[in-house]
């Protein structure tokens, strides 16, 4: 299922409410813009193995990642969701 940006930054707001209140998540996704949050622990799972993927995501073609965690919204064809 696809999922449209703007809709995933709306997903971003609901959780960085919930992590002020202390809430943790566990989120399997392909989405650049869900994986560009800021602290987000990132692993790959393969074959029981897991791999820290946050380096290799900053180097993902077309996002870009600002030094302070988050997604740059013009590479990625969406305007700012503001909180």
């Amino acid at each position: 299922m696809k999922v449209a940006p703007t809709r995933q930054m709306s997903l971003l707001i609901e959780i960085d409410r919930l992590v002020a209140e202390n809430s943790q998540f566990i989120i399997s996704t392909h989405s650049p813009i869900l994986m560009a949050y800021p602290g987000a622990e990132i692993y790959e799972i393969t074959g029981g193995v897991y791999a820290d993927m946050r380096k290799a995501l900053l180097e993902t073609e077309g996002v870009a990642f600002l030094p302070d965690g988050r997604v740059d919204m013009n590479l990625c064809g969406i305007k700012e969701v503001k909180k």
